[in-house]
């Protein structure tokens, strides 16, 4: 091959230069991550930093001997008037929501500069890591302290970075941390149970952001001092407790969270979303086949419904509706027919699988929604095995929702042991269907419409055109 041929363009180059460094942020994003979980916070981010100054005297004695610190194409988009933009591990750890473990990769530029001259360190003036849109430097003499620790690598290496300890110090004063979080405090958080905390969680992201944050910026509604605060402030907790945060709802928590955090600092947000559009001709067949062909079906045949098929009905009733969405819905699969004579009920089952839907009251308890919305308890129930029964009836199951009482409950929590606060609420059956009974009727749309109005209930349909309503 000649010369030629193995030349590839600068701006090549740079691409694959960039493409090393954002694994190499994955890298170290997944590595700090993993020692947050494994180690807790405040003793994750000592050895976070103390391998980064390890880091950063190898590098310094490196650049001591002449050799070259970084590449010159493909780590930073630009370079302009002393700014360096694009930080391809800024820009990674923000967009993974661990902006204050990123900036602890801030202190490399001071650990490399001591260790080629002690006696001074490179900070950063701006930081990208912390939301700026750029790095600026500036050099600062160091301290007797400094130097010491930098020599023997054993303490924490605090606020090198002034822009990092402007940032805490204003956040500090925004939040009053002795005020209450739907009754808790923050000590209160501290201690709580992970699902419960996760609960609350939810809820605050919610209330104080979810509910107002499209009126804010639809210009209807006033941005409030403390907009997002309280979830901001559980959040907080739930990571310096070390427990994960890259499961999908803990992800939207988050999201919500750095959109607050957006419009509190005064920029601009622009929301990725797609409105509601009506559904084609086709699609409507489609839904029309789903809600209105849906019928009870209670006897199956002797074939086996694969694992596969079951967690995709299981998945449905997971994305139900759910008030606040504190995910309290849990779920018992019943396979054995000695397990199904735990379920006391009118439909006797032979073939098939039954699925009970359960709830962790913790979390109502929690919020107190069993003393305000006791009725939301069994709103979220009914919810999940309405959208499992669907999603059964989509895959060509047949399926049958069916209640049960406090017997059911009680033998069921014998059985598999369940705690206290996990309780039965109802349960579905589920198999191929081995009947097809008469789709039931329902009354007429007239005479389901009842109260009074401004406009006559029955106007809308006393002609021909609408006395059969189709979609």
């Amino acid at each position: 091959m000649s010369q030629k041929e193995t030349c590839v363009s600068l701006e090549e180059a740079a691409g694959e230069v960039g493409v090393a460094m954002t694994r190499l942020a994955l890298l170290h994003l997944a590595f700090s991550e993993t020692l947050v979980r494994e180690l807790g916070e405040e003793r994750a981010k000592q050895l976070i930093v103390k391998s980064i100054m390890q880091y950063g005297k190898r590098v310094g004695e490196r650049i001591r001997r002449g050799l070259p610190d970084l590449p010159k194409y493909g780590v930073y988009g630009k370079f302009a008037d002393g700014r360096v933009y694009d930080c391809v591990l800024a820009r990674i750890f923000r967009e993974y929501g661990e902006e204050d473990l990123g900036c602890l990769y801030c202190y490399v530029d001071a650990a490399k500069t001591m260790a080629v001259d002690a006696s001074r360190k490179l900070i950063h003036k701006d930081c990208a890591t912390c939301g700026d849109d750029y790095y600026t430097f500036e050099e600062a003499p160091t301290t007797a302290k400094e130097r010491a620790d930098f020599e023997d690598l054993a303490t924490e290496w605090k606020k090198i970075d002034r822009r990092i300890e402007e940032s805490r110090q204003t956040e500090g004063k925004k939040e009053d941390m002795t005020s209450k979080i739907d009754g808790y405090s923050i000590e209160e958080l501290t201690k709580m149970d992970p699902p419960v905390l996760r609960a609350i969680l939810h809820e605050r992201t919610h209330h104080t952001i979810e509910v107002m944050i499209y009126a804010i910026l639809n210009g209807k509604l006033k941005k409030p001092k403390d907009f997002g605060n309280q979830a901001r402030r559980v959040l907080d907790v739930w990571r310096k407790r070390g427990l994960p945060i890259d499961a999908p709802d803990l992800r939207w928590c988050i999201d919500y969270v750095r959109l607050a955090d957006k419009l509190n600092k005064g920029e601009s947000v622009a929301l990725d979303i797609k409105l509601p559009e009506p559904f084609s001709t086709e699609e409507m067949r489609i839904v029309k086949r789903l809600l209105y062909d849906r019928r009870s079906i209670r006897q199956f045949k002797n074939k086996r419904v694969p694992e596969t098929i079951v967690r995709k009905i299981l998945f449905a009733g997971l994305m139900a509706p759910q008030g606040c969405n504190i995910c309290s819905t849990r779920f018992i699969i019943l396979r054995k027919p000695e397990e199904w004579k735990l379920v006391r009920s009118d439909i006797p089952i032979r073939n098939g699988v039954m699925i009970v839907v359960c709830q962790d009251m913790r979390l109502y308890r929690a919020l107190k929604f069993d003393e305000y919305v006791p009725h939301n308890v069994y709103y979220d129930a009914a919810a999940a095995a309405d959208h499992m029964c669907l999603m059964a009836h989509a895959l060509g199951l047949g399926a049958c929702w069916l209640t049960h009482g406090e017997e059911t409950q009680k033998a069921l929590r014998k059985h598999f042991r369940l705690p206290e606060h996990i309780v039965s609420r109802c349960h579905i059956i589920v198999g191929w269907p081995h009947e097809a009974p008469i789709k039931s009727k329902r009354i007429s749309l007239d005479e389901a419409i009842i109260g009074k109005s401004n406009r006559p209930a029955r106007s809308m349909f006393t002609s021909a055109k609408f006395a059969r309503l189709e979609i």
